[in-house]
């Protein structure tokens, strides 16, 4: 289980065009958890960890991240992420 783990904190920070480190994954060669935690880490970035005058709206958030999509992020990852933060919109 660990084995999994430490491969997939490894390869957060691989790019889905292939740009990234350590080992310039690209695609479905990256772990989908590692893919996830990508998106998780950058949509935490935006809206909650910017300084307050940088922060983002959730629903500004995701339209800034849908423009890395193919590149910097799995584009199936972040449509879902935008489908969750829209029910939840709905929700509350």
């Amino acid at each position: 289980g660990m084995d999994e783990v430490a491969e997939t904190v490894l390869a957060h920070h691989e790019r889905y065009d292939g740009s990234g480190y350590p080992e310039g994954l690209s695609r479905t060669d990256i772990p989908l958890a590692a893919r996830i935690i990508a998106v998780a880490d950058l949509y935490d970035a935006l809206t909650r960890l910017a300084s307050e005058e940088e922060r983002l709206e959730p629903e500004a958030a995701v339209n800034e991240m849908k423009k890395t999509m193919g590149m910097l992020l799995d584009p199936l990852v972040v449509i879902v992420l935008e489908e969750v933060e829209r029910e939840l919109d709905e929700i509350t």
